[in-house]
């Protein structure tokens, strides 16, 4: 028995020694199989859309102004669409991005193989970062690029502000940790005479100067896009701050960084869930900055980043994901990560990568190693559970539509965010009685109706049907269902002939019915 168990602890270290040389291509292939078997949903296709059907740059930035995120995903998408034009590429271009954010992990990362391993399979970058082709994953990849980069602020500034500038038009929490870690590094700068002395040896004087310059201007940027127009009713729109004391919001609000760390959101309905709830959110941020007592600038990074989007999440956003509150999961992993950069008196830097140590030490590892374990774990359960059910029902609802040939029917579709997918993967544009319109992407403007009834969408068909004498029937795509049984009567004089439903998914279905004169 000893014999066996020492051979299989000799085993699990050989497979962790090499872990590199298998989990990485690993990853990558999964990434590949799971982007071809995954269909894109609204929040993905809209962007696309937005980039497709603009005629300027000026337009695209303007109506990304409406949806609440900075302007790097939406550049890079442009690029896409000029060189190929087609959904697949944006999907491409984020598995690329998201092989570069775990290539970093894996070469400067501070972490034991066994936690590089727990990581990368975790639920952030193996499902939600990977799969679902959103602004997400261009944060992650800077956020590790300027961990990667911090230990070289002694001799330059620079690699590390281009860093954080492009975190900070990632999206809008990406902006918060950029001002975080600005803010840490202005601190340092101001009390380390150290940190001083050393880059006024090895830097130009200019070089500080600029890479200020330089996050300044990203930020800048960042905050203009993100502003919401006086007529944006996205998410409550302008007037959707809250500054009042509400125990309940509050307590929902810190029950997210329980729900970031090991992917359990309470239920906030529940006074009891959700007060065990933001207790151990507090314990946890607790334990995690008594820990990085020893290093205070790390500490004030992991402690400034979080509060900030803290703060955030009770005043105007509460979340809606993991992909908007796992983001206090990547500033754990960034603290430990920027930990390493201190050597044994916590303060000084520490210039030799072979000088690092694993930032996971004593009892705290073995909550990190728990929220691993639960992250990956809840990872590789998601990524195979999107094999048994779609995301969206969008493509098998297109593909369905381009067999039959009936592309260039006139469709009809509602509700307009939901039908944003099949307006991208037919590659054209779809009547949105939303809007009263013929359009692609979804604004959500205080001038576009949110609750369309059965009834307007029924009216507008016929007006569109008597406005235009050649169109005898149009095809109309809803979100939900419309129990219509095949000989009923007529509905405001129209013949409604249901075609195909498609449920089978997790985020969005979609009814398909003929309507005659």
């Amino acid at each position: 028995m000893k014999q066996l168990i020492a051979q299989s602890n000799r085993a699990r270290q050989l497979v962790l020694a090499n872990a590199a040389y298998w989990a990485i291509p690993l990853f990558a292939i999964a990434g590949l199989i799971g982007l071809w078997h995954h269909a894109m949903w609204r929040d993905e296709l809209n962007t696309w859309l937005i980039v497709r059907d603009s005629s300027s740059l000026a337009e695209i930035l303007g109506y990304v102004n409406y949806q609440g995120h900075t302007p790097l995903w939406a550049l890079s998408v442009t690029a896409l669409q000029q060189l190929f034009n087609r959904p697949w590429a944006m999907q491409g271009f984020h598995w690329l991005v998201a092989m570069v954010s775990i290539g970093i992990f894996w070469r400067y990362g501070p972490f034991t193989n066994g936690q590089k391993v727990l990581f990368t399979f975790g639920f952030l970058p193996l499902y939600q970062y990977l799969l679902i082709s959103r602004p997400y994953v261009l944060g992650m990849a800077a956020l590790f690029a300027a961990c990667a980069l911090f230990s070289r602020r002694r001799r330059t500034y620079l690699p590390l502000a281009l860093a954080l500038a492009l975190l900070a038009n990632s999206h809008a929490y990406g902006l918060f940790v950029t001002v975080a870690m600005t803010g840490v590094l202005i601190v340092e700068w101001l009390l380390s005479a150290e940190q001083r002395s050393k880059h006024r040896q090895l830097a130009p004087g200019w070089n500080r100067w600029v890479s200020l310059l330089v996050v300044g201007l990203g930020v800048a940027i960042a905050v203009y896009i993100l502003a919401p127009p006086m007529d944006s009713a996205n998410h409550g729109g302008v007037s959707a701050w809250v500054f009042t004391f509400d125990l309940r919001r509050l307590l929902r609000s810190l029950c997210r960084i329980f729900a970031g760390y090991l992917l359990i959101v309470p239920t906030h309905e529940r006074w009891l869930d959700a007060s065990l709830g933001a207790i151990a959110s507090v314990g946890m941020i607790g334990a995690t900055g008594f820990y990085l007592r020893r290093f205070p600038y790390v500490c004030l990074f992991y402690l400034s980043a979080t509060g900030i989007i803290l703060v955030f999440t009770y005043t105007r956003f509460i979340g809606l994901g993991p992909r908007h509150y796992g983001q206090f999961y990547l500033i754990l992993i960034a603290a430990l990560w920027l930990a390493s950069h201190y050597g044994a008196e916590h303060t000084k830097p520490v210039e030799n990568t072979a000088q690092r140590s694993s930032p996971i030490r004593g009892g705290y590892g073995v909550l990190v190693m728990l929220i691993l374990w639960v992250q990956c774990l809840a990872g590789i359960g998601r990524y195979a559970y999107n094999y048994f059910l779609p995301f969206s029902a969008s493509r098998a609802a297109s593909d369905y539509i381009l067999e039959r040939g009936w592309n260039d029917e006139f469709i009809v579709g509602s509700r307009d965010a939901q039908m944003a997918p099949i307006a991208g993967y037919l590659d054209r544009s779809i009547y949105y009685p939303e809007r009263q319109e013929i359009g692609s992407f979804t604004l959500f403007t205080e001038d576009r109706k949110e609750d369309v009834t059965y009834g307007d969408i029924f009216s507008q068909i016929q007006q569109l049907l008597e406005q235009d004498p050649s169109l005898s029937r149009v095809l109309l795509i809803l979100h939900r269902s419309l129990e219509i049984e095949p000989d009923a009567p007529d509905v405001q004089g129209l013949t409604v002939t249901p075609e195909q439903s498609f449920t089978h998914s997790q985020e969005e279905e979609y009814h398909l019915f003929w309507v005659e004169r």
